[in-house]
């Protein structure tokens, strides 16, 4: 009963000062983009007086930003609950987006082409999309580290005007190990676990094979009665030293 009585009061105190503080501020209908990149584009947020003027202008500055994006004649309007809940929402119509209609890959790749293209989720005549791009450039990092290359950067870069798609790759050096060496106090004959442990001599670095080898070691020790194991990795002259630390 109280916290109706307090709701009334506000509502009328709103009425009598001609201000309306925003509660929640929602999008609707937008898939290109997230709640979060849209309102980085807008002034207006919760807690702040709600303002038609700003509320118009924070709607034509989403439209612009689809436009920049490559959608054609996207429209958004603005519906504000003056009282309760004190909700302002922005409807969209985000019209015809950008679509791919080509897709490459520049840099030296090292694999083959349709190889890599086969990692991008991303397809040739269909919706361009941001987030979709962004995570295709995360898989082809994670491919190229397990493939060795653990400094591997991948750009990209979208021409609405050709609507065409480009993955700029920069793979980096490919590392191998040198030597695997053991600290602590690891046993005498190390032959068994070496055998046991996918990292080896003269093969690429992987994050992959980083992760199976602290836990082929890990088991191996503590079956053994040992509780702490660890992997490091020291830059040597053309790769990376694996250190295999026991205590």
């Amino acid at each position: 009963m109280v916290a109706i009585c307090f709701r009334l009061a506000a509502c009328l105190f709103a009425l009598v000062a001609g201000e309306s503080r925003i509660r929640e501020v929602v999008f609707e209908d937008n898939r290109a983009f997230s709640d979060f990149t849209l309102a980085r584009e807008i002034e207006l947020s919760s807690g702040e007086i709600y303002s038609e003027a700003q509320a118009t202008a924070d709607a034509r500055a989403i439209e612009i930003f689809y436009q920049s994006s490559g959608f054609e004649k996207p429209r958004v309007k603005t519906v504000y609950h003056w009282l309760w809940p004190r909700k302002l929402i922005f409807k969209i119509r985000e019209g015809r987006g950008p679509t791919v209609r080509r897709l490459r890959l520049k840099g030296k790749l090292g694999f083959s082409a349709s190889r890599l293209k086969g990692i991008i989720g991303t397809e040739i005549n269909r919706l361009y999309e941001a987030r979709k791009v962004s995570e295709d450039s995360n898989h082809l990092v994670s491919f190229f580290r397990n493939q060795g290359y653990p400094h591997a950067e991948i750009a990209t870069d979208y021409d609405t005007s050709k609507r065409r798609l480009t993955f700029y790759i920069q793979k980096g050096k490919r590392l191998k190990i040198e030597n695997i060496v053991f600290s602590g106090v690891a046993p005498d004959d190390t032959t068994a676990i070496k055998r046991l442990i996918p990292l080896k001599k003269n093969k690429p670095v992987t994050v992959l094979g980083l992760q199976e080898t602290l836990m082929a070691t890990a088991r191996y020790f503590r079956n053994r009665g040992y509780y702490y194991v660890d992997v490091r990795l020291t830059r040597s002259r053309k790769g990376y030293d694996v250190e295999l630390l026991i205590e």
